[in-house]
């Protein structure tokens, strides 16, 4: 019987290496069998195609090594501990076991009585298709757990978790793990995280094109419950661990904990999104960590209270390596009492070394801070403190504006308003150059050839300094702006019996409008929510009278539109 643990907080060569290492198959590769599984099966059945099995948690246990389990389209609900839990054996290097969902619909894993997760991982396995919630809000704890013993080998594709009560992904010790093109949304204790390892922790991570967001929103059926027990939950959290770990191309926003922070050692965080977070946006606490490309903005998520910091590195370490930062921007709001970044603040005698260089530091009311005993290379860089002349405080000292233009911090460093085109706090913004920045073609050459938007640096002279790369001539001005709208990744609750709601962030006061069409094209529903100020809302929705099925909604607002698909079990 699997037993429950107890939650704690919180190169790419290497990477690719042990990925070829779980791949090499010494042994051919064994035959592998497929089983199938629907909501309108039955457990009697024999898995093929035609007579699939009903539960997912029986038709797991009938998997060896190499197999395949198809899940058709449906809901599955999951109440019985631990027979409705999927749980794989583990697989071989030769011979891994697949868990997929078939297209064109996820199908879904629905938890219910306080259940402790839906799948128990194994090693050598594949998760792909799958979507895991709760059942209508009901109690339910892990979306998938690797806490009770270590792992070797584990990918997870296009699978979406959301509206738990604990854990996304809860994860321990796993030697090469891969999470690709997956969404944690809403999870109460967090997107990944877990307690700290026994066995290494978490080594050859590889987070990849994933979201990671309202860690701690959601809590036993009711979002933003202020009774959820864990009261910093991350969109990404772990442990010490070897590492390396590897963050790309990922959004992390609006968690009521920290973006994205790891303890693993050689942590490398590259071209992600870490947006409106309470808490801390990137927190790194072992040397050989890189942010690169990334864009760090809107710490406190709108609360003023928030006493967080958009970067914190904080390492004790004396053997370990240092800390790199560049091509990113950080941006926040002076209505806050906080650091810009902070370096070595609760361990100012441990001596580490910093490398910053075409990173963008504006609007914070505190400066840039580094402890006494931080070595700091500073390179091209762009400050701007609205609120103190005192732009960075480093080697015992306070500079100011005019001791970074005289290149008293470092050759290239620079001060001014960096003129974004539309700063942002609560909401998304957008952190492009506007013309005439200070920003624009003063960087160092680096080879980092792509910025966060994908688009090529120049080679040569003409760098810009932050995470977006305007080249001169395409940097684009505010009237050519249109304010965006934002919802969450999944209405709620998906599927219900009628109603649902769906959190909404307006940049503008906007009016906002919803439509639904069945699968046909005919639209069903039409409605106009009126203008909404500026910031989050709730938008609640009444389809009484409705028949069941699967129906595609669009919502409106500012020019833009989002869709989304929405199931109605009547």
């Amino acid at each position: 019987m699997r037993m429950r643990t107890n939650h704690a907080p919180c190169s790419s060569f290497w990477i690719g290496l042990l990925a070829l290492i779980c791949l090499a198959a010494e042994p051919a590769p064994v035959f592998a069998g497929t089983i199938y599984c629907s909501p309108s099966g039955s457990d009697t059945g024999s898995g093929t195609h035609d007579r699939p099995f009903r539960s997912p948690g029986a038709a797991s246990r009938q998997l060896s090594p190499g197999d395949t389990l198809i899940l058709l389209a449906g809901t599955y609900v999951l109440s019985e501990f631990d027979a409705d839990i999927l749980a794989p054996p583990d697989g071989r290097s030769d011979a891994w076991v697949t868990i997929r969902g078939l297209s064109p619909d996820r199908p879904v894993l629905a938890g219910r009585n306080d259940l402790f997760c839906a799948v128990f991982l194994s090693s050598y396995l594949r998760l792909e298709f799958l979507e895991i919630t709760s059942d209508w809000g009901a109690f339910f704890r892990d979306g998938l757990n690797g806490t009770d013993r270590p792992l070797r080998c584990v990918t997870l594709s296009g699978v979406h978790v959301h509206h738990i009560d604990e854990m996304g992904l809860d994860i321990r010790d796993v030697d090469s793990l891969t999470v690709e093109d997956c969404v944690f949304s809403h999870c109460g204790f967090g997107g990944i995280g877990g307690p700290e390892g026994a066995a290494g922790g978490l080594r050859h991570v590889s987070v990849i094109d994933c979201a990671l967001s309202y860690s701690g929103r959601y809590y036993r059926g009711i979002l933003d419950n202020p009774q959820n027990p864990y009261d910093r939950p991350d969109g990404f959290g772990i442990e010490p661990s070897m590492g390396p770990v590897e963050i790309v191309r990922t959004v992390a926003e609006h968690n009521r904990g920290d973006g994205l922070d790891s303890k693993a050692a050689n942590t490398a965080v590259r071209q992600c999104r870490v947006e409106n977070n309470y808490a801390n946006g990137v927190k790194l606490w072992a040397g050989g960590s890189r942010i690169e490309n990334t864009l760090v903005a809107g710490t406190g998520d709108g609360d003023p209270s928030s006493p967080w910091a958009n970067i914190v590195i904080e390492c004790s370490d004396r053997s370990s390596g240092g800390f790199e930062i560049v091509h990113c921007t950080v941006a926040d709001h002076p209505g806050r009492r906080s650091y810009a970044m902070h370096v070595q603040y609760d361990t100012p005698l441990q001596p580490v070394t910093v490398t910053m260089r075409n990173s963008i530091f504006s609007g914070a009311y505190g400066s840039v801070f580094f402890g006494d005993s931080v070595r700091l290379i500073s390179e091209y860089n762009l400050f701007h403190r609205p609120f103190g002349d005192v732009q960075v405080e480093a080697r015992g000292r306070g500079y100011t504006s005019a001791d970074i233009q005289e290149g008293l911090l470092g050759p290239g460093n620079r001060t001014g308003d960096p003129l974004f085109i539309l700063p942002a706090w609560g909401f998304t913004g957008d952190y492009r150059l506007e013309f005439g920045s200070p920003a624009l073609d003063q960087g160092m050459e680096t080879p980092l050839w792509n910025d966060l938007d994908g688009r090529p640096r120049p080679q040569g002279n003409g760098f810009d300094i932050g995470c977006y790369e305007s080249a001169g001539s395409t940097a684009v001005r505010r009237a050519r702006f249109s304010p965006p709208v934002f919802r969450t990744t999944f209405p709620y609750p998906n599927p219900s019996n009628g109603s649902f709601r769906i959190p909404v962030t307006l940049s503008d006061p906007s009016e906002i409008g919803l439509e639904l069409f069945e699968p046909t094209g005919r639209r069903v529903l039409s409605r106009s929510f009126g203008i909404r100020p500026a910031g989050a809302c709730i938008l609640e929705t009444d389809c009484t009278g409705l028949p069941s099925g699967i129906y595609l909604g669009r919502l409106s607002a500012g020019g833009r539109a989002e869709t989304f698909k929405w199931i109605l079990q009547n």
